[in-house]
């Protein structure tokens, strides 16, 4: 590490670089996308931050934690796998929750995840994990056998094969997918239209009941979550804040919800 660090540290912007997310990309079914320099995810470590298409900290990552920290007071431990992981971010964002078990992130590109394994490494992340996975492709069942938290930002439209794929995420069985969608008709000329294509991915997937938490602050793609389970009023309220002009008080809620979740964990596990 210490003779291999500095010589990666000293070629990874011109690798990141190279990874911008446009018409490029082999696994962007998007055909009218325009060229785009940028990366697509933001990179924000304390010596490395390069500003991607995606904010930094936004609404994914605010319900994102909010749900890490719900499975990690109802199993003790979470387990969390990222679809279409791009270079990692929510991956590298879950290892920071003590109770999370194991991160994986799959994702199509093998470019991105060269360059998710080399932050893994440059900063000596735990349980996270990348692997080249293209969804409808591959099964899911060979690289886990569970998940507590499935998140999928963005992706589902960029799948080929899409009733395969929500086929092996039936099996996979996890209580809640939080995910977001592209609106574009265009994109689901299967069932003509978003609205039809939750309804279907919904049954498909085996999820009882479905929630738009909100829009997301760039792109106002809708940010839904898929589960069995109804919301409490503390979920409602915590969605509301998040809503709000006074989205602030949201972070200080995840920033409790989180140490009072860890505690618990470590409780259980120490007995």
């Amino acid at each position: 590490r210490d003779v291999f660090k500095p010589l990666i540290r000293e070629r990874l912007p011109r690798l990141i670089e190279e990874a911008n997310f446009d018409d490029s990309c082999p696994y962007n079914l998007d055909e009218l996308q325009e060229p785009d320099p940028r990366v697509y995810q933001s990179i924000d470590f304390p010596d490395l931050r390069v500003e991607g298409q995606r904010p930094k900290r936004d609404l994914r990552q605010l319900f994102f934690g909010y749900l890490l920290c719900k499975a990690g007071h109802q199993e003790g431990t979470v387990s969390h796998v990222d679809l279409g992981s791009n270079l990692g971010a929510f991956c590298f964002e879950a290892a920071r929750y003590p109770f999370v078990d194991s991160s994986l992130g799959l994702e199509a590109f093998d470019r991105y995840v060269e360059i998710a394994n080399i932050l893994e490494f440059l900063y000596d992340i735990q349980r996270t994990r990348f692997a080249v996975f293209v969804c409808g492709k591959d099964s899911i069942g060979n690289e886990l056998k569970r998940a507590d938290l499935v998140t999928m930002f963005s992706v589902y439209h960029h799948i080929a094969g899409k009733d395969a794929f929500l086929g092996e995420l039936k099996e996979l069985g996890a209580k809640y997918l939080l995910a977001e969608f592209a609106v574009q008709d265009r994109y689901y000329p299967q069932r003509g239209g978003l609205l039809h294509e939750l309804d279907h991915i919904q049954s498909a997937a085996g999820y009882t009941k479905r929630y738009q938490l909100a829009l997301s602050q760039d792109y106002q793609r809708p940010i839904i979550l898929f589960t069995n389970q109804g919301l409490t009023l503390s979920d409602r309220l915590f969605i509301r804040s998040a809503n709000s002009r006074l989205r602030s008080i949201g972070w200080i809620i995840l920033s409790l919800h989180r140490q009072i979740a860890a505690f618990r964990a470590r409780y259980k596990r120490h007995g």
